[in-house]
């Protein structure tokens, strides 16, 4: 099980992890690649993952035009923070509306790396200290 709990980037409302489908096993559940955490909020299309960040998912209306089959589109949110020890993308800890602030945190287990981020700023990635160091 997951211990952190990251914030929807567009309501500030906690995010639940997504059911696991019937084809993966329940050693899934601990896999930090495998998980996705997904909005509570009904037609939010906000899911995050530490390998993958934050993202959406749609249904691909075009292939579906094209082929007669079904596909979703994943398409990344244009800003990402990243760990600069585990280069795994930080999740939304905290918002503060009053400074507008996004405060960042690495998802891996004892990790302190965090990073706090002016809210509705461009398009970026954002790469904690450490990024370019080698191990």
């Amino acid at each position: 099980m997951i211990s952190f709990q990251p914030l929807c980037p567009k309501h500030s409302e906690a995010m639940v992890i997504c059911p696991l489908t019937p084809d993966q096993s329940s050693a899934a559940e601990d896999a930090a690649e495998i998980h996705d955490c997904e909005c509570i909020v009904d037609g939010c299309s906000q899911h995050y993952s530490p390998g993958y960040g934050y993202f959406t998912v749609a249904r691909n209306d075009d292939h579906w035009v094209a082929t007669g089959s079904s596909s979703l589109r994943i398409k990344r949110n244009p800003v990402q923070v990243i760990c600069g020890e585990h280069k795994q993308s930080m999740f939304l800890e905290s918002f503060d509306a009053e400074k507008q602030v996004e405060s960042y945190r690495c998802p891996e287990e004892g990790c302190q790396h965090t990073m706090s981020i002016s809210a509705g700023g461009p398009p970026a990635y954002w790469l904690s200290e450490g990024y370019f160091e080698r191990p």
